[in-house]
């Protein structure tokens, strides 16, 4: 299923201007002597001022200055964002932006170039930067050309050299600046591109949106070491692929009738859905491909607006502890956290948590009694506050080095009091649910329950048919006013797949 109908070249006979793209963007006017953004380089100046005092207008060429050339070892690119190459822009406009580009590209190459490749490039950088504007962010793109594309991240299989060869040209006539940096320790963030308030003017003006490319893969899989495998080609496999697909389908297909927005800024609510270890029977959550709405903390994601209307997340209260009892004949506890007194209620479910996706006890049991520790504690701490300043210097653009991390602080747990041990907190857990205490440290456990949720999700985006709602793993964010019918869905999928009842609750002020 296509999420966007193919962009259609206009034929280069038929472009029609007064002025070449290129002198358009180069000239220049008297409202300011590095250009106006007001005019857009057009024989009649649109800023209010000029036309109130009647100041000349006038155009010249102007001298450029949008490749940057970085020494080896400085980096970083402010608030990076990767390059994803499944996405193209759709404009709304009656004057398509994209073709204009295309058009004054052929014209200053003079050499015979693909126009689909092309035109699918420029689609492609010109949605990331419009997502770089909306996150006031910078686009990270790699400038080797020796790797290969890959079709699972890589649909419309633009190559290398055509992006660093559009890149250029967008630098050249003003529309961005390109930080081109070489080789070093961070490679990843060796170059970038950083839009110009130019062309942040032109995607207002051209009405520009992000959208999904043709052929976008709705399903992931991962290897053991978090590769991207390829799907598997057996009838039985493409069979149970395309009943996963489905509601990746759905919910992309319902988002091209609505906008989601955060602080005024457009962010995309596409998803894909992401098994692990090789196998379609673990893990499947749904995942947020680019802007990452997911990762916003809980207070944040209540400012997320839907059509510019309020919106209200429900989600699943204490999903896996009650996935794990609907395999045994015992009832879940209301409050399955309140289990060892010196524990606030947020560590112990930090604790449960972790718990519930470890497949070694000997580790946990070792985490805990290591987040207990005041010496461990005080690393930690220590620890956070040099992240911090490494975070600052680099959101601006300094070059700086990430701060060590020792090993010793991996799986260390917030909020375990001092001196707790870990052979007695899992004893204590263990007593508390005694019904599912033998499916704890199981293989594979974590992965399994969020196979099981996915599967309980999925099934409520599709009664959902229609109505724009973002999953965030086991909740689901609707509008307020849609708030009754996405309940009702999300109780009814989860009766449906495990025969049991469970209880729902909301970021509602009480």
């Amino acid at each position: 299923m296509d999420y966007l109908e193919s962009l259609q070249p206009i034929p280069l006979k038929a472009y029609r201007h007064s002025k070449g793209l290129n002198q358009a963007i180069n000239s220049t006017c008297a409202c300011s002597p590095l250009g106006c953004v007001s005019c857009m380089g057009g024989n009649t100046c649109l800023n209010e001022e000029n036309t109130r005092t009647g100041a000349k207008h006038y155009t010249q060429l102007s001298l450029r200055f949008n490749f940057i050339r970085i020494d080896k070892g400085l980096l970083l690119a402010p608030n990076g964002k990767r390059l994803r190459r499944m996405w193209t822009v759709d404009e709304l406009a009656e004057v398509s932006l994209v073709n204009e580009l295309l058009n004054d590209l052929i014209l200053q190459s003079g050499k015979r170039l693909s126009r689909p490749k092309y035109l699918q490039a420029l689609s492609m950088l010109l949605a990331n930067l419009l997502n770089t504007l909306n996150t006031e962010g910078s686009l990270i793109v790699p400038r080797r050309t020796h790797h290969r594309p890959n079709a699972a991240i890589n649909p419309l299989n633009i190559t290398p050299t055509i992006t660093n060869s559009v890149t250029d040209y967008l630098a050249s006539v003003g529309l961005i600046t390109s930080h081109i940096g070489k080789s070093n320790e961070y490679e990843g963030n060796a170059s970038w591109l950083t839009p110009t308030e130019e062309l942040e003017v032109r995607l207002i003006r051209s009405e520009a949106r992000i959208r999904l490319a043709r052929g976008t893969h709705d399903i992931v899989l991962k290897d053991r070491g978090k590769k991207h495998r390829k799907l598997p080609t057996d009838n039985a496999s493409q069979l149970e692929i395309t009943r996963l697909s489905k509601p990746v389908r759905v919910h992309n297909k319902a988002w091209l009738e609505h906008r989601l927005t955060y602080q005024g800024r457009h962010t995309v609510p596409f998803i894909k859905r992401t098994f692990n270890n090789d196998s379609l029977a673990l893990g499947g959550r749904f995942y947020n491909e680019g802007s990452h709405y997911q990762n916003l903390p809980g207070k944040e994601r209540k400012k997320l607006l839907i059509d510019g209307a309020v919106t209200v997340e429900i989600d699943y209260k204490s999903i896996h502890f009650n996935l794990l009892y609907s395999q045994t004949d015992s009832i879940a506890p209301d409050k399955p956290y309140d289990i060892i007194k010196g524990y606030t209620r947020i560590a112990m479910k930090r604790a449960c948590l972790v718990l519930l996706n470890s497949e070694n006890l000997p580790g946990f049991k070792r985490n805990i009694t290591k987040s207990g520790n005041p010496e461990i504690i005080e690393a930690v701490t220590k620890y956070r506050q040099s992240l911090s300043r490494y975070n600052e210097h680099r959101a601006r653009g300094l070059k700086v080095k990430p701060p060590f991390k020792p090993v010793k602080l991996d799986g260390f747990i917030d909020g375990i009091p001092e001196g707790t041990k870990g052979l007695d907190s899992l004893t204590a857990i263990e007593d508390a649910h005694e019904p599912i205490k033998h499916l704890f440290g199981t293989p594979d456990i974590g992965l399994r329950l969020q196979y099981q949720d996915s599967e309980i999700m999925s099934l409520a985006i599709l009664k959902l048919e229609g109505i724009p709602v973002l999953p965030v793993h086991d909740s689901l964010i609707c509008k307020l006013t849609d708030y009754q019918e996405v309940e009702a869905a999300m109780l009814s999928a989860y009766q449906e797949l495990t025969g049991r009842a469970i209880t729902v609750t909301n970021n509602l002020a009480k």
